[in-house]
C-alpha cells in the first residue's frame, strides 16, 4: 500500500483533501469518485508532515465516538462496528480515515495503534485512552475480529 495526498472538490464545490494508503493511484482515483470528490491533484505522499493539512471537525469526532460506543456497548466487534460507520459517515475525509483504521485492524494493529496514524485528528489523551483500554481488558468487546 501506497500513500497519497489528494487534493479535489466535492459535490457541493468545496475543497477537500487528504492523505490515505491504496495500492495505487487509479484505485485512488476511483474511490474519490465513489465519495463524489473531484480529484484536482494527487501525488504520493513522501513524509507524515502533509498530515496535520487534514482536518475534521470536532462534532465529527464526537458522533463517531458516541456512535462506536454505542455499537461496542451492544456487543458488535470493533471491526463490524467500523464497517457501519464507515457506511453512515458523511465526512468524507474522516469516512477515509475510518478505513484506513479499519484496514490497519484488520491486518493485525490494535485499535489504538491504528489511531496513532491520524495523531492530528484524535488527541494524545484520546488515543492513551483507548489504549489504557485495550491494555487493561476493558476493551474485551472490541477485540473480537
Amino acid at each position: 500500500m501506497t500513500k497519497y495526498h489528494y487534493e479535489g472538490v466535492n459535490q457541493q464545490g468545496k475543497s477537500v483533501s487528504g492523505i490515505i494508503e491504496f495500492s495505487n493511484e487509479n484505485e485512488l482515483r476511483l474511490y474519490l469518485r465513489q465519495q463524489k470528490i473531484r480529484p484536482k491533484k494527487i501525488g504520493r505522499t513522501k513524509s507524515s508532515s502533509h498530515l496535520t493539512k487534514v482536518s475534521v471537525p470536532s462534532q465529527v469526532l464526537l458522533v463517531f465516538t458516541r456512535q462506536l460506543q454505542v455499537l461496542i456497548g451492544a456487543g458488535v466487534p470493533l471491526i463490524q462496528g467500523l464497517e457501519v460507520l464507515i457506511d453512515q459517515t458523511q465526512h468524507a475525509i474522516f469516512k477515509m480515515i475510518i478505513r484506513g483504521i479499519h484496514e490497519k485492524i484488520s491486518q493485525g494493529s490494535y485499535f489504538w495503534e491504528a489511531l496513532t496514524m491520524y495523531s492530528h485528528v484524535f488527541p494524545k489523551i484520546y488515543i492513551a485512552l483507548v489504549r489504557a483500554g485495550e491494555s487493561s481488558g476493558g476493551m474485551d468487546g472490541m477485540l473480537k475480529r
